[in-house]
């Protein structure tokens, strides 16, 4: 009973300009200053890991299982409600194979705004993502294009790696100045845009200038590697430069620290 005050108004064309209301199966909340929509919990005793409202989506998938709830967001409490605050997590789900139960979680952001993909309990950092097997993150955008063979992936397996599927090169940078790229030839240039051999290493004039570009150092004090059998690999070196063809044109050249 709404007694003498109204609560949905509408125009002469039937459209609701203010409160909520149901036209054609769609409910709209309408209003001149922050519409919204509250779903709340009456329960005065809210303890950890207890459901606080959620909003589902049903269809009916054809099959004899009838409507089926396909996705879900829901509001679930990380610890009970003691008058401290309401600690509380936000849950998407959605429905992967065709059957009842079949809506699983996919995402979660934390009470400490972590987000988890494929994992209720997020750690180390803002986005946690995990898979059974390979969880990748994927990034593309429109000069890549959008499929799994563009862009860049971030990967962890049995191996970890980032893999660049583009053309072009790898960069790494700190401090906002570029220090190393990987070009398309799979050839290194660090503090240089311009690489002319396989490794390039460049420091300008400056401060710096006076240091050692590359240091190879090995702490050891053994003289020779135990059951060695002679040649190249019996001494342990701190660097070692050897061409490997063997052919008549070419001969063999090696460079040994």
């Amino acid at each position: 009973d709404s007694g003498d005050t109204n609560r949905v108004a509408a125009n002469t064309a039937g459209i609701i300009v203010t409160g909520i209301g149901t036209v054609n199966g769609n409910v709209f909340v309408r209003s001149s200053s922050d519409p919204t929509i509250q779903i709340e919990n009456t329960d005065s005793g809210i303890g950890a890991d207890q459901a606080i409202g959620s909003i589902e989506f049903k269809a009916n998938d054809g099959s004899s299982n009838g409507d089926q709830v396909t996705g879900s967001i829901e509001s679930v409490s990380q610890a009970a409600f003691t008058g401290q605050g309401s600690p509380s997590h936000l849950i998407f789900s959605t429905n992967g194979p065709s059957g009842a139960g079949a809506l699983a979680e996919r995402l979660r952001i934390t009470h400490e705004g972590q987000v988890g993909i494929g994992t209720n309990s997020p750690s180390r950092g803002g986005l946690h993502i995990h898979k059974a097997d390979t969880a990748e993150l994927h990034l593309t955008d429109n000069n890549t294009g959008t499929t799994s063979s563009d862009g860049l992936t971030i990967f962890s397996t049995t191996t970890a790696g980032v893999w660049y599927r583009e053309n072009a090169a790898l960069r790494f940078a700190t401090a906002n100045e570029e220090r190393l790229r990987v070009d398309s030839s799979g050839n290194v240039g660090i503090n240089t845009t311009i690489i002319g051999a396989k490794m390039e290493v460049y420091e300008p004039t400056g401060t710096n200038s006076s240091r050692t570009l590359v240091r190879f150092q090995k702490d050891h004090t053994e003289t020779s590697v135990t059951g060695s059998t002679g040649g190249s690999d019996q001494f342990p070196h701190a660097l070692m430069l050897e061409n490997q063809d063997t052919s008549a044109n070419t001969g063999a050249v090696s460079l040994v620290f």
